[in-house]
């Protein structure tokens, strides 16, 4: 017995049939209201005690792309805290660049100035490290590590106590 093939154009009107917008719809309207859709999220920052990270909830717009979403959750890093948390960063940091690589590493990179600026022992730098990678990695589904650089490069560490040479990995032992 022979069976009949379905042709592959066959399998294209389904795929597009599948795909296709709904009626009155287009594509590009689909995404704008996907795009408009607040989304809470956690941004992890210093407790009073200068301890552990307690996280603030903030309302972002939903983005297109997990490196759209990243830049949001650093930039949102980067502003001060409500009281009594406090900034985990030196004030005015600013990121050279941020990537995602396929494996699931966002790389931020920090400008060497954070570094010369940074003030703080070995709690301040932990704190600062764990608070960049929890709040990539908690938030967004497409990161798993992040990998700290300074002027593009890999470093070892922030301020001299805490090993960043590898990517780090969310640390929930750091969260209250």
């Amino acid at each position: 017995m022979i069976r009949p093939k379905i042709g592959w154009a066959w399998g294209i009107f389904i795929i597009a049939a599948w795909v296709s917008p709904v009626a009155g719809q287009s594509p590009v309207s689909q995404v704008e209201k996907t795009s408009e859709q607040p989304q809470v999220v956690q941004i992890y920052f210093a407790d009073a005690h200068n301890r552990y990270l307690s996280p603030q909830p903030v309302e972002l717009v939903e983005t297109a792309t997990p490196v759209e979403m990243a830049a949001q959750l650093i930039e949102h890093l980067n502003q001060a805290p409500h009281p009594p948390l406090g900034p985990v960063l030196p004030t005015e940091s600013t990121i050279r660049s941020l990537f995602l690589d396929a494996d699931g590493t966002a790389y931020v990179d920090l400008p060497g100035s954070v570094v010369d600026r940074f003030a703080g022992g070995v709690a301040t730098e932990l704190l600062a490290a764990y608070a960049i990678a929890n709040t990539l990695i908690l938030n967004s589904a497409a990161i798993d590590r992040v990998q700290l650089l300074v002027d593009g490069r890999p470093a070892r560490t922030l301020a001299g106590h805490i090993d960043i040479s590898r990517p780090l990995r969310a640390n929930m032992m750091l969260i209250r």
